[in-house]
């Protein structure tokens, strides 16, 4: 063999010191590492995701905010506009009122947003009326009936919403949309 031949020698001179441990490290503190990592990687998903965890969405911040700052009309508009987003009209109606009870608009007046939500309230009773009339021409079109409970839901006529869905369940039974607006009810 070769590789014997071509074996170094080397020696460290004498003034490299070693320093031997008279006390040794403790057996967990090895384990400290992994726990850093650990509790580093942890930490991530909660900031990313931390409304989800914790249920702090839009509404409890404003809740919140108005909590703190009772008079601020900016917060009130914010929470009618979230009110408008979720279909609570009577909700938003307030919210736009008591913002103008308090101080003036400063962008947009609650007087014409109120009369928005007034606007998308019409909007929803027209398309009603269109979709009425698709599942009048179209009576197997089953997304026409769906589409007639949420507009309902919308307005807040459960009845109406109760009706059109006993009528898709009655066309289609395993509708999973039908079933859990059905239980939504």
């Amino acid at each position: 063999m070769i590789l014997p031949k071509f074996k170094l020698k080397v020696q460290l001179p004498a003034f490299f010191p070693h320093f031997f441990r008279r006390i040794t490290a403790l057996p967990f503190l090895h384990y400290l590492n992994y726990f850093f990592w650990l509790l580093l990687l942890a930490s991530i998903p909660l900031n990313l995701y931390h409304s989800k965890i914790f249920g702090f969405t839009n509404l409890t911040k404003l809740r919140y905010e108005l909590l703190e700052f009772p008079n601020n009309q900016h917060f009130h508009t914010e929470l009618g506009n979230y009110y408008i987003s979720q279909n609570q009209f009577d909700q938003a109606e307030k919210e736009y009122r008591l913002a103008n009870d308090n101080i003036l608009g400063t962008t947009t007046s609650p007087e014409d947003t109120n009369n928005n939500i007034r606007n998308k309230m019409q909007n929803l009773q027209d398309e009603i009326i269109i979709w009425q009339n698709i599942s009048y021409n179209f009576p197997d079109y089953n997304f026409s009936y769906l589409k007639l409970a949420t507009l309902y839901i919308a307005l807040g006529k459960k009845d109406e919403t109760k009706r059109y869905i006993d009528i898709l369940l009655s066309h289609d039974p395993q509708n999973t949309w039908g079933l859990e607006l059905k239980s939504l009810l």
